[in-house]
């Protein structure tokens, strides 16, 4: 079983209103306290009521699971036998759960890439592959390779969660080209989703963010 749930972060004028829903785990109320900015509060609290809402779809309550976290820092589900992962994005967050160990991220193309293409080509040569770099010089635009690299950078993120390296890992030295233990898709023009699952990967349930209301 694998299925994500993506949707929107929710807008700053909602914020106090969904915080007061009762449908959050009491860890990520003391996230949520514990931040500063507004909008990280509301990617915060954006992950917290869809982690909840993917849960529910399981007939699990927030209220009834008790969540630790492994060395790396990964939450999981003590004492239960599903498996998830949280990521977000600046316009998105993206939850995915499963009976087996998993990974997800969500990530949009960065403004600053197209403008400073610098940047852009710095990080593709520490991070992708030799052969995702050779497949990074040869798209014609400044746009194409922006997309390309962040596709890339979705799917070494989800992997890296799924292992439970953590992003210290070298990059550089996992090729995607050479895996198949991904899904990935556009969600819009600007931001890409990836999931790592090392068994039955194209066995997904994907519910469109549209049906989700946060």
């Amino acid at each position: 079983m694998l299925k994500v749930y993506y949707a929107r972060c929710i807008e700053k004028d909602s914020f106090s209103e969904k915080l007061e829903q009762d449908k959050l785990h009491s860890d990520r109320i003391k996230k949520i306290q514990k931040l500063s900015n507004i909008d990280e509060k509301c990617r915060s609290l954006s992950a917290g009521l869809l982690v909840s809402y993917a849960l529910e779809k399981e007939n699990i309550s927030i209220k009834d699971i008790k969540i630790e976290y492994k060395e790396n820092g990964k939450p999981y589900l003590k004492d239960c036998n599903l498996y998830y992962n949280i990521s977000h994005t600046k316009n998105y967050v993206a939850v995915v759960v499963s009976d087996r160990e998993v990974g997800i991220d969500v990530e949009t193309i960065r403004e600053r890439w197209i403008k400073r293409y610098q940047q852009l080509e710095n990080l593709a040569n520490k991070i992708l592959s030799d052969k995702e770099k050779i497949i990074f010089d040869l798209k014609d635009t400044i746009d194409d390779k922006a997309a390309y690299f962040t596709e890339i950078w979705t799917k070494k993120e989800s992997y890296v969660k799924t292992t439970g390296k953590g992003i210290t890992s070298e990059l550089s030295k996992i090729d995607t080209s050479e895996m198949d233990c991904f899904f990935t898709d556009r969600i819009d023009y600007r931001t890409f989703l990836s999931i790592c699952c090392f068994e039955n990967v194209n066995i997904l349930e994907k519910i469109n963010k549209k049906e989700l209301k946060l």
